[in-house]
Formats: structure tokens, sequence, C-alpha cells
């Protein structure tokens, strides 16, 4: 059958409309997965950051409850380490009790992101432990520099960190180890 020249010009407009309608309705859907995709994104970022308050806002209030600090270094090596002609490290220790300390670490760490980390076996020092009525209930490390080790009940395991934020509590450490 023979359509007729304005019926054929009918079926084209209505199959152009019926493309363009699909199109539209695909770059419509894309749009509306684009805006779904940024707002999960957005969602896990603010999660992100509030977990990252909640664990510097733990971690702050653990060092704000400690009533003492100890302090274990080691004397710096006077030569090539390890060397056989090299006289033993001698370990020093010292404990305090010093509130503003105590503020002034729970500042450094509150720039500390709190992203776990896969724990090594290196042992760092200094160790800062805090107590509190006699039991540790935070030790801190930063093995390799970029690392926090954090040995507590509720907060432990090895996270990252900037070498400027283990600097500041490797001095902090090293400000109460005098000779």
């Amino acid at each position: 059958m023979k359509l007729s020249r304005p019926s054929r010009l009918i079926a084209g407009l209505t199959l152009a409309a019926a493309v363009v309608g699909g199109a539209a309705g695909w770059i419509l859907g894309q749009y509306r997965a684009g805006l779904a995709q940024r707002a999960r994104e957005e969602n896990q970022a603010a999660e992100a950051a509030a977990r990252q308050q909640q664990w510097v806002a733990e971690l702050a209030g653990l060092i704000r409850s400690a009533d003492r600090v100890v302090i274990v270094d080691f004397d710096p090596p006077p030569g090539e380490q390890g060397a056989p002609s090299a006289p033993p490290r001698q370990r020093r220790e010292v404990s305090f009790s010093d509130s503003p300390w105590l503020e002034r670490l729970a500042a450094v760490l509150a720039s500390c992101p709190g992203t776990s980390t896969p724990a090594c076996l290196c042992v760092a020092y200094p160790e800062i432990r805090l107590y509190r009525g006699g039991e540790v209930v935070l030790s801190l490390s930063t093995p390799h520099t970029l690392k926090l080790r954090i040995a507590g009940r509720r907060l432990t395991g090895d996270y990252l960190a900037t070498e400027e934020i283990a600097r500041a509590i490797s001095s902090l450490a090293r400000e109460k180890v005098v000779d």
C-alpha cells in the first residue's frame, strides 16, 4: 500500500518526534543519574567528615582525660646506627603531669585524618603513653613519619598522618625528654 505524500510527511514527523523524545528521555535519565551520583558522593563525603570529627573528638577526649604522661625515648645514635663500635643507646623515660601540654598534643592530632592504614611491625620512638589512674589509656608513636600508631582500648591501629604531624608529636615529646 502506497501512502500519500501528507501521510508520509506525518509518518516521518511522528518518527522524528519519537526519536527526539527518546533522545530527550535518555538525556534526562543521564542527567538524573548524574545528580543521584553526585548526591551519593556528597553524602559519602559528609559521612567521612563526620567519622573523622568523631574520631578526633574521641582521641582528644582520651588525651584530655589523662592525668599522667610517660615518654619513652632513646639517645640518638652517635654515628652510624648498628655499627659494631657504636655504644648502646640509652633508654630515657620521663613522667609528668601537664594539662597545657596535653592540650597542645590534642591540637596537633586534630588535623589527623583518622584514616586507617595497614599496620607494620616497626617500633618507633619517642613513644608517648597517657595514663589515667595508673592505667594506660593511650599510647602514641609515629613509625615512618607518615603514620600515627595508636594503642588504646577504643582506638587501636595505624592511621595516616603527615610529616608535619609526626614532627610536631616528636617535638612535643622531645621538649620533655631533655638531658
